[in-house]
């Protein structure tokens, strides 16, 4: 049986197929791998919990600030 005419590829479609599905599967158990051995993203984010603290810190005082100030809100 050969390929179909508006085939491309030397091999058949349906092995075309099958290894791209073995890819793919091979992709999703490999990061699942990574992620529960590794944990890459466990440092980040505690790194990222951190800064939202500073970031809520600093401009809650700036906003203390220009409230003090008299500053008038953009929305009036």
């Amino acid at each position: 049986m050969g390929n179909p005419t508006w085939w491309p590829y030397p091999i058949p479609p349906n092995v075309a197929f099958r290894k791209s599905l073995v890819v793919v599967a091979g992709v999703f158990v490999g990061a699942a791998i990574i992620n529960s051995i590794y944990q890459p993203f466990k440092g980040y984010e505690e790194e990222l919990e951190k800064g939202k603290t500073e970031l809520l810190r600093k401009y809650k005082a700036k906003h203390e600030d220009r409230i003090r100030q008299g500053y008038q809100s953009i929305d009036k």
